[in-house]
């Protein structure tokens, strides 16, 4: 039984390594002299039914990621970790320029599935986590997701550098693990459900990055913690071997006040635990997706979380990505950077910190938050 582990829609168009972990796009791995020629007809067919939009044409976006130990396991952990650090890098960018061309990559950029195949037979049996499906191989077709974003293209050197050091934190850090697991949930955009619960998985983020969890006035403890890893930053690397070099990572101290990170909020389930309008409390720390809603009895069903951006019960009257709390759910991405370089400062090196610190500063001074 052969095995390939692979991201349908990422778009690499260069081979990268990042801890361990290779990621090559499927035009270079099908010429490798390593892979039997029959399971390249096979590959070849089964990528095939991967398709654009229109449900014919086969996408050019699929990239193969592989280890010499081939641990599925740590390919998982790797993906995670370079998504987040890939996602907050454009987001920050995005918001950075104003206007691109293009909206910023989402979270379905970096799907990842696993293959299990026999060449000499037509089924396929497919795994993403922990669920496998199996089918026959001419029935399969799989479309590429809408509202996508943008292809990834290249991972920079400062996004490998993140991912190297979150990759390595993480292994024995739990509370971060799940947090970069919820920021590339968090940046997806097909799936209207999940598209409407984007900020309540950036907010369990950021509330496990700074131990908000179990505060009263997250939003503010929250802010507060940001500063403090802003002003950490204004240090400079840990790693600069003289005054010269921390002066030039330097980045402009941030007012706590004005980096409110917009969540859903409720004042009454925040002070007494519970209200009229819940049946239990917001108190956030949610690890499973899809468990992010109160079991409430207003209107008659049950009742997501209030809009980020107004306060008022999930009724979205507006496309969502033209909504304040869409917005709000890209600053919370773009600025949970900061929380990322403040865990893992001291293993990157001195030219990826002064960069990171470089856009995120730059982020700060054009969203006028200090």
């Amino acid at each position: 039984m052969s095995e390939v582990t692979f991201l349908p829609w990422l778009g690499l168009e260069k081979r990268t390594e990042v801890a361990g972990v290779s990621f090559v796009p499927w035009q270079e791995f099908r010429e490798s002299p390593e892979l039997p020629e029959e399971e390249r007809r096979w590959l070849e067919r089964y990528f095939s039914r991967y398709r654009e939009l229109d449900g014919k044409t086969p996408v050019n976006t699929i990239t193969i990621a592989q280890s010499d130990e081939g641990d599925r396991r740590r390919i998982l952990r790797v993906v995670r970790a370079t998504a987040a650090a890939h996602l907050v890098y454009k987001h920050a960018v995005y918001l950075f320029r104003g206007n691109p061309t293009m909206a910023p990559p989402r979270g379905e950029r970096w799907q990842v599935l696993t293959q299990r195949f026999d060449p000499s037979k037509d089924w396929v049996a497919l795994s993403e986590g922990y669920t496998t499906v199996a089918t026959t191989l001419d029935s399969f077709v799989e479309i590429a997701p809408m509202s996508a974003g943008e292809s990834v293209w290249q991972l920079k050197e400062p996004v490998v550098g993140m991912a190297n050091a979150l990759v390595n934190k993480a292994e024995n850090d739990e509370d971060l693990a799940v947090a970069l697991d919820l920021l590339v949930e968090g940046a997806k955009t097909s799936d209207a459900h999940v598209r409407r619960l984007n900020f309540v998985l950036l907010g369990t983020a950021l509330e496990m990055l700074t131990g908000a969890g179990n505060q009263f006035h997250k939003g503010k403890w929250i802010a507060d913690k940001l500063a403090e890893a802003v002003r950490k930053a204004r240090e400079g690397c840990p790693a600069a071997a003289d005054e010269l070099e921390r002066a030039a990572t330097s980045a402009h101290e941030v007012d706590p006040d004005l980096v409110w990170i917009w969540m859903a909020g409720c004042c009454d389930c925040h002070d007494r635990g519970a209200c009229v309008r819940h049946k239990q409390g917001y108190m956030g720390w949610y690890r499973r997706r899809n468990k992010v809603i109160h079991e409430g009895r207003a209107e008659g069903g049950l009742l997501l979380h209030q809009r980020p951006d107004n306060g008022e019960s999930h009724r979205w009257p507006t496309l969502v990505e033209e909504s304040q709390g869409a917005h709000a759910c890209d600053v919370a991405l773009a600025m949970s950077g900061w929380l990322l370089l403040d865990r893992v400062g001291e293993d990157l090196s001195c030219k990826d910190w002064s960069h990171w610190c470089h856009l995120l500063d730059n982020v700060v001074e054009a969203m006028g938050m200090g």
